[in-house]
């Protein structure tokens, strides 16, 4: 199968884009939560401040209560979206060494494999060792690949030239 090696790029960068995309949405989620948190304890002041000016000691110990646990559930969110983006960190590193690996076995090694056969037969070439027969071995059918068949053609038609 032909694929080139632009198109394995493209795929690894939307691949990675889709998941850094997912990690914005899923921290925003977390921020909205915690945002809506926000909206309580305002409205657990307003009611301590009416409270305090009716001097009705149970009410003011019942919204410092809701307020403390609101504040407690802030807490738990933030700590959560903290935990959360660590995993995340982690788990983009793992995606990095799994990308990682496969370029470098699906592009630079093939071509730095071509690239030490080429030299191979230029420095054989340089040193009057010539030898129009060798040829360099295809591993990939992308724009490597068919870089390495046109020298490996090229090849050909100077030992037919020679002969």
């Amino acid at each position: 199968m032909k694929k080139s090696i632009g198109k394995k790029v493209m795929g690894v960068l939307l691949f990675l884009e889709i998941v850094l995309i997912l990690v914005c949405l899923l921290n925003m989620s977390a921020l909205k939560y915690i945002r809506g948190y926000s909206n309580d304890i305002r409205t657990g002041i307003t009611s301590l401040e009416e409270a305090g000016a009716a001097g009705d000691e149970a009410a003011i110990q019942s919204v410092q209560a809701d307020v403390e646990q609101t504040l407690n559930h802030i807490v738990l969110r933030i700590n959560g979206t903290y935990s959360f983006n660590i995993a995340l960190i982690v788990i983009i590193f793992v995606l990095m060494g799994i990308v990682f690996t496969i370029t470098n076995r699906t592009i630079v090694l093939p071509a730095k494999n071509a690239d030490k056969q080429l030299q191979e037969i230029v420095t054989d070439i340089e040193n009057n060792h010539i030898d129009l027969t060798k040829r360099i071995e295809i591993r990939s059918q992308d724009e490597i690949g068919q870089l390495v068949d046109g020298i490996n053609g090229f090849m050909v038609a100077l030992q037919d030239l020679v002969r």
